[in-house]
């Protein structure tokens, strides 16, 4: 489990990163809706975050989740 909190939190951040840098692109954010599509499950249990206990991992993963979705948001991608 550690490991794939590693792996998580650079990810991410990555994508994060890709839409605010590249905000007028359209490829971009549809590219992120893709992910957000093929990983809903992960990202339904970032965001419900029912752990027993909330650590610093965990909410440095919503505060990017959430920060995606707000981003996301701001696109008009039709």
């Amino acid at each position: 489990m550690q490991r794939y909190h590693q792996l998580l939190l650079p990810v991410l951040k990555l994508v994060g990163a890709l839409l605010t840098s590249l905000q007028e692109n359209k490829a971009v954010a549809s590219g992120v809706i893709d992910f957000v599509v093929a990983h809903y499950d992960l990202f339904l249990v970032i965001l419900k975050n029912q752990c027993p206990v909330i650590t610093t991992s965990s909410l440095k993963e919503l505060r990017c989740t959430t920060s995606i979705f707000h981003r996301l948001a701001q696109h008009d991608c039709k």
